[in-house]
């Protein structure tokens, strides 16, 4: 595999609902199989200025993620049904050789971001909604 320019050229904002209140932030947006499977390999910590939305085109097929990251990476899944999220998990800097590929299916995103975004927008599993706005747009 090729390592791909990044960041990535398309962007998209996602929209973070809770009970009463919500948020809009702009991201990076990985929409190709091999856009999603390299992510944020090959990049420094310097470099992750704003998250990444792997965004799967079908939520029922299986999709891959290389988990190589040389910094710590938040990672918010959310169901393709409901668009809750569904899972909150960090991924650590990887230890050992080899490669570390992460399946995803049943999901309609995933936001890789960096540790503490969660806390820093009060997402919760099972209690937060997040949806891609409808328009993506590529970077001016």
């Amino acid at each position: 595999m090729n390592k791909l320019n990044t960041p990535f050229p398309n962007e998209t904002t996602i929209i973070i609902r809770y009970t009463k209140k919500t948020t809009k932030i702009r991201t990076e947006l990985a929409s190709s199989d091999i856009e999603i499977y390299q992510a944020l390999n090959y990049r420094k910590k310097k470099e992750f200025t704003k998250p990444l939305t792997l965004k799967f085109n079908n939520p029922l097929l299986q999709s891959f993620v290389k988990f190589n990251f040389l910094f710590p990476v938040e990672l918010i899944a959310i169901d393709y049904k409901t668009h809750q999220v569904k899972k909150i998990q960090i991924i650590e800097v990887k230890k050992h050789t080899g490669d570390f590929i992460q399946g995803f299916s049943e999901y309609s995103i995933a936001i890789l971001a960096p540790r503490g975004f969660s806390s820093k927008y009060k997402i919760e599993e099972n209690s937060t909604m997040i949806n891609l706005k409808a328009n993506n747009s590529l970077k001016s």
